[in-house]
Parts: structure tokens; C-alpha cells; sequence
């Protein structure tokens, strides 16, 4: 980073022991190079940056914020690059397998957004509270939740969760500005603790006839692969405009929508994608009018009678693998 040679090269003004940095870089996996410096001499915290300082802040490297952590408050690097790192809002470490509980306790507070989805050696007992900025984290496939979701702080709008062992006790109300939230699968019990504000929810798996009748404020529901039937549908909250229930192509598990699914429930609904699934004709006609992007791909039970008249608002059509006659189409 061009901030980073800068400060490392640049002479303090009022510094009268310069520091000499020797530096390795290791990189772990294929992703982050984590930087090992090593200061042989303490200098004081220069009175001014140097001239070739007052620029623009821009963002850092991770590993350069992390090294920046492990430094004495006095370190010169730290006062000539405390600009930048507070412009670092975004941090990206995923898959780093030489991430731990205590570099996320050295993460400058100005962090919005992290990723530590996949970073194995991440405990229960990792904290994220003192991120008071986070707004949006995915520590999918660690054990990040293992002790629940007081560890988060309550500034958080989004939330990948998938594959973490949340417990039975664990309380959404902890986040009131949770609004986003992805997981891979849900029992009905940690359906029914899911916060009523939630706006977006990505899943894909659930048990049969699963109720989001209390997600009252959900607006984009996406399903993909998931097990979603006809009762389940039956019970999705009116606010909804996209949903996703497109089912797997490469799996021999039948999608679990029916020709007797019904979308009419739905009024604000603007997208739809229930490509392999099993609907029929029934459900295209019982879909509201406004909507305006269907995807139907490979959906066998929609046949050559289906109308799309009532349809007015539509301007997105896919619906490859039907049996929807071209005169159908082209009005």
C-alpha cells in the first residue's frame, strides 16, 4: 500500500530516534498476506503527519490494519496511518486460517463490514461487541454463534450465519437493527425466534408446513434449493415482493410445491422465480397482477391452457422448459 511505504519511509519531524522496520510477509492460503513487523527502536508520536501524509485516507489491506494493532501506541506508523485506518470500513478475511479470537479484539472500531466466514480457528468465546459500527457480518462455518448472539454488537443490519451452531436459547431481540439475516437450514423453534422486523431472508431448509406468518416486515424471501410446499407458502406474510423458490437441477429430490400451490396471498409480490418446481396452471393464474419478473424454467405441469392475460404489469418472462404456446408469449 502506497500509504504504508509512505509512512514507513517518510522521516518524522519531530521524532528524534528513527524506528527501523523489518518486514516479512507470509501468505496463508491463497487469500490475505498477514504482515510480521518488528520496530528495534521506540520513537515518540510525531506533532504533525509529514506533508506527504495529508492525502486523501484511503482504505487498507486487513493484514496492514492487524500489524498496525500488534504496534506500541507510539509507534510512528500509527499516529502517520491512523487516518487510513479509520477509512477502513470493510475488512475481508475469509478462509484466513491464522485468524483468532484475538485479532478480531484488535479490529479498529471504525469497521462496517467483515467477513470471517470459514476462519476454522475462530472459538465460541470471540467477541465482535466492541465493533459499535458493524452493520454488516458473515461468519458463516465458524463458531462464532456456538454461545449465542450476545457476542454481537446490537448496530448489526446483516447477518450470514450459515452452518453456526446458534443454541436453543439464543435471542434475535439482542439486534433490533437486524434486517438481513442468511442461514443454511432452521428448525420451527429458531423459525419462531426470528425478529418480526426482519426484511431479508435467505435459507434453505426447514421443516414441512414451516409458518413466516410473524415476519411481518419481510420483503425479499429467497429459498432456493429449499423445501418449501405448498402449506408453508400458504402461510408467507402479504408484505412480500420477491421470492425465490427455484429448486435444484442436480438433485432427485422433488420440489415440494404442488400444482395446487397458490400465490394470490401475496399482493405486493413483484418477483417471482419458481423455476423446477412443480406448479401448475392454477398457480400461474391465482399470481397477483402487479407482478412484474417471473421466472418459471422447467416448471412441466404448466401447460398450453395457462394464461398470462391478467398479467398486466409483467416486462421479465423466462419460461424455457414450459408448455406455454408462442401466441401466449408474444401477447
Amino acid at each position: 500500500a502506497l500509504a504504508l511505504r509512505r509512512a514507513l519511509a517518510a522521516p518524522a519531524p519531530v521524532v528524534v530516534a528513527t524506528a527501523s522496520v523489518q518486514g516479512r510477509v507470509a501468505h496463508v492460503g491463497s487469500r490475505v498476506a498477514r504482515l510480521q513487523l518488528h520496530s528495534t527502536s521506540a520513537a515518540p508520536v510525531p506533532a504533525t503527519p509529514p506533508e506527504v501524509m495529508k492525502e486523501k485516507h484511503r482504505p487498507l489491506p486487513a493484514a496492514v490494519v492487524l500489524w498496525l494493532a500488534d504496534l506500541p501506541p507510539d509507534h510512528p506508523a500509527v499516529a502517520l496511518l491512523a487516518g487510513h485506518v479509520a477509512a477502513t470500513t470493510s475488512i475481508y478475511l475469509s478462509e484466513d486460517q491464522d485468524i483468532t479470537d484475538d485479532d478480531i479484539a484488535r479490529l479498529p472500531l471504525t469497521v462496517r463490514k467483515l467477513d470471517v466466514s470459514c476462519c476454522f480457528r475462530l472459538t465460541q468465546y470471540v467477541s465482535f461487541a466492541h465493533l459499535t459500527a458493524l452493520e454488516s457480518l458473515d461468519c458463516g462455518y465458524t463458531k462464532a454463534l456456538d454461545a449465542g448472539l450476545t457476542s454481537l454488537p446490537p448496530s448489526l443490519r446483516q447477518l450470514a450465519m450459515s452452518e453456526c451452531g446458534l443454541p436453543a436459547t439464543a435471542d434475535f431481540n439482542h439486534l433490533p437493527a437486524l434486517r438481513v439475516l442468511r442461514l443454511k437450514a432452521a428448525n420451527q423453534a429458531m423459525l419462531d425466534r426470528l425478529p418480526p422486523y426482519l426484511e431479508e431472508l435467505d435459507i434453505e431448509s426447514w421443516p414441512p408446513g414451516a409458518s413466516f406468518a410473524h415476519l411481518t416486515q419481510l420483503r425479499v424471501l429467497r429459498a432456493v434449493f429449499s423445501d418449501m410446499d405448498d402449506a408453508s407458502l400458504a402461510m408467507l406474510p402479504p408484505s412480500l415482493v420477491e421470492l425465490k423458490l427455484s429448486h435444484c437441477l442436480y438433485t432427485s429430490k422433488p420440489s415440494a410445491l404442488t400444482a395446487a400451490a397458490r400465490f394470490s396471498h401475496l399482493p405486493a409480490l413483484r418477483v417471482l422465480d419458481v423455476s423446477r418446481t412443480n406448479i401448475g396452471d392454477a398457480s400461474i393464474a391465482s399470481m397477483p397482477a402487479g407482478l412484474e419478473v417471473l421466472r418459471m424454467v422447467h416448471c412441466c405441469g404448466v401447460t398450453q391452457r395457462a394464461s398470462l392475460d391478467h398479467l398486466t404489469a409483467l416486462r421479465n418472462l423466462d419460461c424455457a422448459g414450459t408448455d406455454l404456446p408462442r401466441v401466449t408469449l408474444a401477447v
